[in-house]
């Protein structure tokens, strides 16, 4: 009983520490994660307006 309570804990200890990396890495490139989505946006609003534009 003892080694399963050690073993869901060691879990959660990796697990906690496994979410902690994630959110520093998305921390780390947040500001470009936000540059792409506004390029990728700005691209296809664009194009949207291009082809509405142009009569397709």
């Amino acid at each position: 009983m003892l080694d399963r309570l050690v073993g869901a804990c060691a879990a959660i200890l990796v697990g906690a520490i496994a979410l902690w990396g994630a959110v520093e890495i998305l921390k780390a490139i947040w500001p470009w994660l936000c540059l792409l989505a506004f390029v990728i946006v700005g691209g296809f609003g664009a194009w949207l307006g291009i082809r509405r534009w142009r009569g397709w």
